[in-house]
């Protein structure tokens, strides 16, 4: 038992408890509200939130990878292609690949078939680098 422990209130935002959970190499902390213990936030709440923002748990989504290059389309008019076609954007993000730092951006989608998203988006001159369920 620790006399003090490092606690969170319900205030805290998910993305300071992970950088607490990390930088203390804990896998769980109390939530503290007016001195009494009302919750844990565990290492699978801070997974959870992380696949809800991104929209991974809803049913039928899938993720495309797509090339992020300075004389290709932009990333802004991806999304507005997907939904002209019917599909959702759920979210996007970026990241750079590790091995040949490259720029992708990412289309979390669902209400379209991933073959014809991809298709489409080729067709209107994007790289498309893979498709993942």
């Amino acid at each position: 038992m620790v006399a003090h422990p490092l606690t969170v209130t319900l205030s805290t935002t998910v993305e300071d408890a992970a950088e607490r959970m990390l930088a203390e190499q804990v896998r769980g902390l109390p939530v503290v509200e007016g001195g009494k213990l009302v919750g844990i936030i565990t290492s699978n709440d801070i997974v959870q939130a992380f696949l809800d923002g991104l929209g991974a748990n809803t049913t039928g989504s899938f993720r495309i990878d797509v090339a992020d290059e300075e004389k290709g389309p932009a990333l802004v008019t991806a999304p507005k292609l997907i939904e002209e076609m019917g599909g959702k954007v759920l979210s996007i993000g970026t990241y750079r690949t590790p091995h040949e730092d490259q720029s992708v951006f990412y289309l979390r989608l669902c209400g379209i078939d991933p073959q014809t998203a991809s298709a489409s988006l080729q067709n209107k001159g994007y790289t498309v680098l893979s498709t993942h369920a």
